[in-house]
């Protein structure tokens, strides 16, 4: 997990702030750059979600979305 943090911090992605109660440990938020870049990536899941289910018929789009919940659910 540190290696991802500190990649992300390297991409200033996040930031870190030290944890008063634990020296030990930290806190990472989302940098605006960070809120840019995941707002950025939920748009461009939902294009492919689009492209991808105007090659089903609406009600294989249902099935498959119960069976997505199913799944997640189950994890």
């Amino acid at each position: 997990m540190s290696v991802l943090v500190n990649q992300l911090l390297k991409a200033q992605i996040v930031d870190s702030f030290s944890n008063p109660k634990d020296k030990r440990s930290f806190y990472i938020k989302l940098t605006e750059a960070g809120k840019n870049r995941l707002e950025l990536a939920k748009n461009e899941v939902k294009l492919v979600e689009e492209q991808i289910s105007s090659e089903f018929a609406p009600q294989m789009i249902t099935i498959l979305n119960e069976f997505t919940r199913t799944l997640l659910k189950e994890n």
